[in-house]
This record gives structure tokens, sequence and C-alpha cells, in this order.
């Protein structure tokens, strides 16, 4: 089985841009094994986008759109982050479902792409993704520069985000919580606080949402370059986790 990295390098074109919504950086994702866009298929993106653009921030910040028939089918799916308000979640799906098409470099007419904004997730495809969880496909951000590496006791550094981060999921999983949502903060020390959010989208069960934050737990060592900086975020399909020693 070949493994995450190999994976992500041989499905995904990978890019990261500055976004004109309150300068936050954007996450594309395009299927470089997807099929290119009929012209049937390609109207029904475009429908799609439109009606998640239209209904996502007044349905509480998630929806879903399903267009078209037999293999021109196209399935979508929108979800702001749960602490956004309904102004920030409309402003980010707009400009979201406005660039998806164009972030991906070799092909405006991919037919499974996705994109992520600090505070939305946009994504399509003509494969019925909806309620279904898949490990091998997946994004890792260390930050970059805003990151920077843990320097003072890096081992209770390391112990203290596990904690957080395992409460946050236990708010996310928590029976009844719809929106999948856990958010919470840690002290490292009396000067410095480690931030965390999770988040599943709605179309998964609460089962799946467990399964995929925990696999993403489980991958932090491994993607989050052993935990010794002090940002980082994993991006599956249905779910994210993210910590920072800044407030977000």
């Amino acid at each position: 089985m070949a493994s995450f990295p190999l994976v992500f390098l041989l499905l995904f074109c990978f890019r990261i841009a500055e976004s004109a919504y309150i300068g936050e950086i954007i996450t594309s994702f395009c299927n470089e094994n997807s099929t290119l866009a009929s012209a049937q298929m390609s109207a029904n993106i475009d429908v799609v986008l439109a009606q998640l653009d239209a209904n996502t921030a007044k349905n509480d910040g998630f929806s879903i759109s399903t267009y078209g028939q037999g293999k021109d089918t196209v399935y979508g799916l929108g979800q702001c982050r749960k602490d956004v308000n309904s102004s920030a979640c409309s402003t980010c799906i707009h400009n979201a479902a406005g660039y998806i098409r164009q972030s991906c470099y070799y092909s405006a007419n991919s037919t499974d792409e996705r994109i992520y904004y600090d505070s939305c997730l946009l994504r399509y495809s003509d494969q019925k993704f909806l309620g279904i969880f898949d490990p091998s496909i997946y994004i890792n951000l260390p930050y970059g520069d805003k990151a920077h590496k843990v320097n003072k006791n890096p081992e209770f550094f390391r112990k203290q985000v596990g904690i957080l981060m395992n409460d946050i999921i236990s708010q996310a999983i928590v029976p009844g919580n719809k929106g999948f949502f856990g958010k919470g903060s840690i002290a490292i020390s009396a000067s410095e606080t480690v931030y965390g959010v999770v988040q599943c989208t709605q179309d998964v069960s609460t089962s799946t949402c467990s399964t995929c934050l925990n696999t993403g737990l489980s991958n932090f060592p491994k993607l989050c370059r052993k935990l010794k900086t002090t940002g980082c975020r994993i991006q599956y399909g249905s779910c994210f986790l993210r910590y920072e020693t800044d407030p977000f």
C-alpha cells in the first residue's frame, strides 16, 4: 500500500495562494486522475457551485448539492467553520465558488476539486463522496515561516497539544453536536498558549467523524514535523485539525 505522501503526490496537484478574502491562505486540490468535464458536466458543475453559494450561509453554514443525470451527475458540498458568522461565511463561500475552477493549474475542467479557506471549504466531484472518509487523501500545513520550531521543553509542548486535541475532539463527537465542531486552548507557560480547533463535514456520521479526527490526531507526529513547530493543520476531505500558538 502506498504511503500517504506518495498517494498525495500521485493523485493531487497542490497550490497555496493568498486569498482576496481577508488575506487568508487557500489550499486547493484538483485530482489529476479525474476526467475532463464534458460540456454538460461543466454546466452542471456551475449549477452546483451556484447552489452552494446561494444556500450554505443561510443553511447554518452547511449545504450539499447534487445536480445532473447519469455520468454527468455532479456532487457538491459547502461548509463554513462553525464559529464564523453568517456574513463571513457567505463571503468565504462566494469567493471559493468563484475561484475553485481556476485553482487547478492544468485544467479548468477537472471533475474533482476542493478548496479550503481558513473559514470555509467547498468541493465538487463526479464521484459520490458524501458521507465517505478517505484517509489516503490529505494535506498537512506546517505553516511554513509562520510556525517556528519549539525550543523550550518540546516534550511538554507535545504533551499539551495532545491533551488539547483529545479534549476538542471529544467536544466534536458528543452526540447531538450537529456541527461536529470543537475548539479550545491550553497553557504551555505563563506567557504561551496553544489554540486548537477541529471540525468534520456535516454529511458524515458521528462515528465517521470520530474516525476521521482520530486518524488525523494519530498522524500528527508524522505529518506535523513531529509536533516540533508552533502550528500545523491536517486537512482531510471530511475533517480538519489545527493548532497554533497564535489565536485564530
